[in-house]
């Protein structure tokens, strides 16, 4: 979505997507690459989500 849109905007997106999931008592799910991000917008994520999942470079 980034390459449509502007961090903040994407930002906004997700923030919006995450309170409509968790109004209507709905688990979700947001993927992201961490290199391909910007860290401020990584960060913004992160504090959206319940629980962050890591994989390593297996």
């Amino acid at each position: 979505m980034l390459i449509h849109s502007s961090s903040p905007d994407l930002t906004r997106f997700i923030h919006f997507l995450i309170s409509k999931l968790r109004i209507m008592n709905i688990a979700g799910s947001v993927l992201a690459v961490e290199k391909g991000l910007d860290p401020v917008l990584l960060s913004q994520l992160t504090t959206f989500a319940d629980e962050l999942v890591e994989f390593g470079d297996e």
